[in-house]
């Protein structure tokens, strides 16, 4: 939220977050692809915000009442309300959520080099790590703690992910900077002392916040941990270590997050093998690179290798290590920055190459921060594919693009990446079969980047009951047997494209008719619901313009005998 002066100028003063926008809402403009980790229930973030702000205390004990008074690590006054605002995403312009102070900062530490980080004092490190111990912080990333602009204080955000039921994930990217291998100061030790999660629980209810038992009994085990374990003279390195989730991949055991940061799609220490693959298919329109060079492919990912690096630095005893090498790419920053408006201003091209190579290689986590902006011009880089095979993407693919996507030969990417030594799963090697399929497919019936890629999503990729498309046609091809599995699932395909409606005869299409009159009867109740709420809101805007009316009446009247009285008196 901004304010304006006298000479117009704009001035950011708040955030708000309204429940329903929350991931995995209804509302959420991003329709639950990534942004956050699902650990609370959906429309509870907002109260974990206002929970971490009155849990952030300052050292001399609980606030009496809402002020902008800042607490021991930091975190901005926030508070629930109600807003009205004709911009908020959904039909429904009055929402409640969480409000938060405004803090104005250099930016996130998401662009800053460890060598920043190191420069940070051990007070302002240990500071955040009370808090993320203490509350189980499930999405401590650098872009969720800012750096102040007056000096090098860091002011966090983002905690709707706090409190949770269990302790299934916590993320602690602070855990491996040097200033937390130390014990805390006399001034820390004497604050985590005063800390009391039974009272800490009162004192939420007070303000009419009320948690799950889960989520009390979490914050009980994580208070204690944090207490026993800076009593007994533990660095915040150690401590944190008991509650994260046990060489540097996500889940490997070296990994400095331990956990966090990326989806668990491929086995771990798989991850650099597909960056480097990743890199290998995305050729350029002329074919195959028939050796490692700088030339960049159709979609734009950097030049990557795999290499074997001696450092000092590496985490863990182990100095000398294999991984992936990828060319640094000079870039604005990541897509996250950003806002919509941003995004509908890049050429259909910049989001068609994206959108082929992520349906080809079926990328798990393919978010707004692995992206980047290119400096010169408004150009997309695709960074981060270690995760892959596990309104103008509403346009059709141009002729360039097809032309490339026909190219598209999945047993020949095989062999060309066996070539460079690079040996897949049969599953996997399934998995780019099946998703190149689809995308040459699609492209071909004239489907849209956001047709194809529909059919791999899920609004909650952890739902296991719930199917995806390509899920549930894999399965009904599996199940057939009359034709062989990625024959018939072809047929299928195309019969969801609406390519050769009965080309396969093996009682499918009755139960696709099925399908398609229960969706539509699904529509056709909802937009009935939508009308009926529609028409009750009307009423109620009805009602309360009549009680405005009324108010106004009333008060008219009440001015008018205190104007009687005053002459009266006189």
């Amino acid at each position: 939220m901004s304010k304006y002066s006298d000479e117009g100028e704009k001035e950011d003063i708040s955030v708000f977050k309204p429940v329903d926008e929350e991931i995995g809402a209804v509302n959420n403009p991003r329709r639950g692809r990534g942004g956050s980790v699902k650990v609370v229930v959906v429309g509870e973030g907002a109260v974990r915000e206002m929970a971490s702000y009155l849990l952030d205390y300052p050292q001399s004990g609980y606030r009496r009442s809402y002020t902008d008074e800042i607490g021991f690590s930091g975190v901005p006054p926030t508070i629930m309300v109600e807003c009205l605002h004709e911009n908020f995403n959904g039909k429904e312009k009055r929402k409640r959520g969480s409000l938060q102070k405004y803090m104005v900062s250099k930016g996130d530490c998401e662009g800053y080099g460890n060598n920043k980080f190191s420069e940070l004092s051990e007070h302002e490190v240990h500071k955040i790590s009370v808090l993320d111990i203490r509350l189980t912080n499930a999405d401590r990333h650098l872009g969720n703690l800012l750096l102040s602009t007056e000096e090098d204080q860091l002011i966090p955000i983002d905690h709707g992910c706090c409190i949770p039921e269990n302790f299934e994930r916590c993320r602690f990217d602070w855990i491996g900077w040097s200033q937390c291998k130390k014990a805390y100061s006399q001034e820390t030790l004497n604050y985590i002392r005063m800390i009391n999660p039974d009272e800490d629980i009162k004192y939420l209810q007070a303000h009419g916040l009320i948690l799950s038992d889960e989520s009390q009994q979490t914050l009980r085990i994580s208070s204690m941990i944090l207490k026993q374990g800076a009593q007994a003279d533990k660095t915040p390195h150690q401590i944190g270590e008991e509650e994260v989730a046990v060489d540097e991949e996500i889940g490997a055991v070296n990994n400095p997050r331990r956990g966090g940061g990326s989806v668990k799609g491929v086995v771990v220490g798989e991850g650099a093998v597909r960056e480097v693959t990743s890199y290998l298919m995305e050729y350029p329109q002329s074919g195959y690179r028939m050796s490692y060079t700088d030339d960049i492919g159709f979609s734009g990912i950097p030049p990557t290798i795999m290499v074997e690096c001696l450092h000092e630095k590496f985490n863990s005893e182990e100095k000398r290590k294999k991984g992936s090498v990828q060319k640094y790419m000079v870039s604005k920053r990541d897509r996250e920055g950003y806002g919509n408006n941003k995004f509908s201003e890049l050429s259909e091209h910049e989001l068609h190459k994206i959108s082929v190579l992520d349906i080809r290689l079926a990328n798990a986590d393919r978010h707004l921060g692995n992206p980047l902006l290119s400096t010169e011009e408004d150009q997309l880089i695709p960074i981060d594919h270690g995760c892959y095979i596990p309104e103008n993407c509403k346009k059709a693919y141009a002729e360039k693009i097809l032309n490339y996507i026909r190219k598209i030969n999945s047993d020949e990417d095989i062999k060309y990446l066996q070539a460079h030594g690079l040996i897949f799963s049969d599953e996997s090697q399934q998995t780019l079969r099946i998703s190149s399929m689809i995308l040459k497919q699609g492209a071909q019936a004239g489907k849209t980047p956001l047709q194809i890629g529909n059919m791999f999503h899920k609004d909650d990729p952890d739902d296991k009951e719930y199917e995806s498309i390509v899920q549930k046609l894999v399965r009904e091809a599996r199940e057939a047997t009359s034709a062989p599995v990625f024959k018939h699932l072809s047929s299928l395909v195309d019969q969801h494209f609406g390519l050769g409606e009965g080309i396969c005869d093996c009682g499918h299409q009755k139960e696709i008719n099925e399908v398609r009159n229960t969706l539509q009867k699904e529509i056709d109740l909802r937009i009935q619901a939508e009308d009926t709420s529609n028409m009750l809101r009307n009423q109620l805007k009805d009602q309360s313009k009549a009680k405005d009316l009324k108010i106004a009446d009333l008060n008219m009247e009440l001015k008018h005998e205190r104007e009687i009285k005053r002459q009266a008196e006189v």
